[in-house]
């Protein structure tokens, strides 16, 4: 019976320490699934700066310089590969600048190598996010600057009197979609009343009754 009783110590120690394992794996396996929500209340996003231009933005640059000078104007929309395409210079990259950022990178590879001096004016980028569902006026709306989604509803006229408030979704340009409840947003703002980004779509479902 003692030898009995001496072997029994290190299963049970080996059975303890199997079951801390086991614990300590579940509770790892929980807090990853909780990260990868898509709800408001998950982990918070990178912060994304109104002023850098992204694909979809529209430039419209405008050039002053020699008498000579062959071209004034160039519009274009931001290709997929963040590059666009000027006269002379071939191929900048504007997504992850700043207008003035990108003024001053194209005026850097015109002068002095192609002219001896030239100015470069880029117009500010026109930007709209989009509203629909149970809405009153369910349309594209200008990004003017920074604002949330309570805004954006506002800016739409308000919900339909079958707008189910518990459940909006807001789709982001890289194709994330966040779920949004809006009595959640009134009563903790700071948390749930998400900041818009410029090309954001939110639809407001409809309620069942």
């Amino acid at each position: 019976m003692r030898y009995l009783a001496f072997l029994s110590r290190p299963f049970a120690a080996l059975f303890s320490l199997l079951a801390i394992f086991a614990v300590l794996s579940g509770g790892c396996q929980t807090d990853k699934t909780a990260t990868n929500t898509g709800d408001a209340d998950s982990a918070a996003e990178p912060v994304v700066d109104p002023e850098l231009l992204r694909q979809g933005d529209l430039l419209k640059i405008t050039f002053k310089g020699p008498t000579n000078l062959q071209f004034t104007e160039h519009e274009e929309r931001i290709p997929a590969s963040g590059q666009i395409t000027l006269q002379y210079i071939g191929k900048v990259q504007a997504v992850g600048k700043t207008r003035v950022e990108l003024q001053d990178d194209i005026r850097g590879k015109y002068v002095p190598v192609v002219f001896k001096e030239l100015s470069v004016t880029i117009a500010p980028a026109e930007r709209f996010f989009y509203v629909g569902g149970e809405v009153e006026d369910e349309n594209r709306h200008p990004y003017l600057g920074e604002l949330t989604l309570r805004e954006a509803i506002n800016a739409a006229k308000g919900f339909t009197e079958f707008a189910n408030k518990k459940n909006i979704q807001v789709t982001r340009t890289n194709g994330k979609v966040i779920t949004v409840n809006y009595f959640k947003a009134l009563e903790v703002p700071n948390k749930y009343d998400i900041k818009i980004q410029p090309g954001d779509k939110i639809v407001v479902k409809r309620r069942l009754f």
